[in-house]
């Protein structure tokens, strides 16, 4: 399932680029303008969520600095940002949970696949943020 998970992500830019293009060819540029506040909302939600949710937990449960956990898990985010698949990023993300905050194989190759599946943060935000364009 990753092979074909890999394969359609490899695809998958190709074809959004395709149907920006038509819509913007179709109705001009001035089309995308509201897309891109929906994707301004989304991210300025996602920034307030990792250091507002994210942070508040490292803090709590931890007690360790926000900062030790983004520095430990930079790489993973970044390509979970290009890939946009959780599935995608998961090798990466365990490599760095492992390496770089030190938590064992054992925890991290269970939790980490369950949170992909699972923990869809930010596909409900997104969501919420384009239900309230659409209203």
């Amino acid at each position: 399932m990753y092979s074909v998970t890999h394969m359609v992500m490899g695809f998958a830019p190709y074809g959004v680029f395709a149907l920006i293009a038509g819509t913007a060819a179709k109705f001009g540029l001035a089309i995308l303008a509201p897309f891109a506040k929906v994707i301004i909302a989304v991210y300025i939600g996602c920034l307030i969520h990792a250091l507002i949710v994210y942070s508040g937990m490292i803090v709590f449960f931890c007690r360790r600095s926000p900062a030790w956990y983004f520095k430990g898990v930079q790489e993973a985010c970044i390509t979970a940002f290009v890939t946009r698949s959780s599935s995608g990023s998961l090798p990466v993300t365990m490599a760095n949970v492992q390496d770089n905050l030190g938590v064992s194989e054992g925890v991290s190759s269970f939790v980490l696949p369950l949170g992909a599946t699972i923990n869809m943060d930010g596909t409900a935000l997104y969501q919420g943020v384009c239900a309230l364009f659409v209203a």
